[in-house]
């Protein structure tokens, strides 16, 4: 008895073709999906970094840094206040409260994995200094479309340096 293989081969090479084209397909997904994230998290932390360095910029008297948190005092149409920038979990918190008004929260969701300030001063006996600000923002495993590895995350890191004019420390 006789192995036909004209008959055998076609269905094993059409097998193989589409095993192949799935393979390219998943493949092609993957890389579409870790591109996108990259964009998006780059994208969070350029925003988050913007949004950080325009209510820095209303600084007007006293800044103190605790840990992944800014306080300071500003001052807007007139009326005196305080402010605080915070990292509340993912996101960031700030917190602004003028004289005689109820503090005003707004909080960005900007998949925040790290948040730092630091002062920097261009001479000892300065009474200004410049801010560093640092955000690393970070996506989480499951947003990735992974076949294989299942807990790989994308990052991106935006550093800016605002200059405070006239400012003193607590």
């Amino acid at each position: 008895m006789g192995v036909q293989l004209d008959i055998i081969l076609p269905p094993i090479i059409v097998g193989l073709i589409i095993i192949m084209i799935f393979r390219v397909n998943s493949f092609i997904v993957e890389t579409s999906n870790d591109n996108r994230l990259q964009n998006d998290m780059q994208l969070f932390a350029e925003a988050a970094a913007t949004v950080i360095q325009e209510e820095i910029r209303q600084i007007s008297g006293d800044v103190e840094i605790s840990g992944d948190t800014l306080f300071y005092s500003r001052i807007a149409n007139g009326k005196a206040g305080t402010g605080s920038i915070t990292k509340d979990n993912r996101n960031i918190r700030i917190i602004r409260q003028m004289e005689d008004t109820p503090a005003d929260t707004s909080i960005i969701h900007a998949n925040i994995s790290d948040l730092t300030f630091n002062l920097e001063f261009p001479e000892p006996s300065a009474s200004h200094a410049f801010i560093r600000i640092r955000v690393v923002t970070e996506s989480l495993p499951e947003q990735h479309a992974r076949i294989r590895e299942s807990n790989q995350t994308s990052r991106a890191v935006v550093e800016r340096r605002v200059f405070i004019r006239t400012m003193s420390l607590n």
